[in-house]
């Protein structure tokens, strides 16, 4: 499979632009993904722009209307959100690499494979600040508290449409290694 081989684009962008794609938020139908938390803070960092938002949520297939009435208590409007239905890995890795953020916003994981996944794929990522990502990203100003909406609006506005930590990100990935 293309992710797990590490592949990524020969139409990458160079320097620090990133792809003008949708903001993936990489979440589950669980509480612990943060799902709310994500669109809350993605609606707040995005407020006042004179474009309509791009976000897709990718994790949560069947779950349109709950992703729906979340984005709009999110202060979004209508259609600004979007949820993925089942996917192939084919299509994950094309909305991943032309994603201009990847929002990763867990209070616990085991092993983060949205993490790795998008980091494979050659994509920015924000994440939570949480065992699980520090070891596969390293620290940096794109882990955020998950419970802190102000602090995981901020690691968004700072990264989205930026490329400038992925290289970083990736080395560090490239290190890990799992027990």
């Amino acid at each position: 499979d293309a992710i797990a081989r590490g592949e990524q684009s020969a139409a990458e962008p160079d320097g620090d632009q990133a792809p003008t794609g949708p903001i993936v938020v990489m979440t589950g139908d669980e509480p612990r993904k943060n799902t709310y938390g994500a669109l809350a803070a993605i609606g707040a960092a995005t407020a006042g722009s004179p474009e309509p938002r791009d976000v897709l949520v990718i994790g949560m297939a069947g779950q349109s209307t709950r992703v729906h009435h979340w984005s709009i208590h999110a202060a979004m409007r209508p259609g600004e959100a979007r949820t993925a239905d089942r996917i192939s890995e084919d299509e994950m890795l094309r909305q991943l690499r032309g994603a201009s953020l990847v929002v990763v916003p867990s209070f616990d994981e085991g092993l983060s494979l949205p993490v790795i996944e998008a980091v494979r794929a050659g994509a920015t990522v924000v994440a939570s600040d949480i065992p699980a990502h520090r070891e596969l990203i390293g620290r940096g100003s794109y882990l955020f508290d998950p419970r802190d909406l102000g602090a995981m609006e901020s690691a968004i506005r700072r990264y989205a449409g930026r490329r400038r930590v992925r290289a970083r990100q990736r080395q560090h990935l490239e290190r890990h290694e799992h027990a």
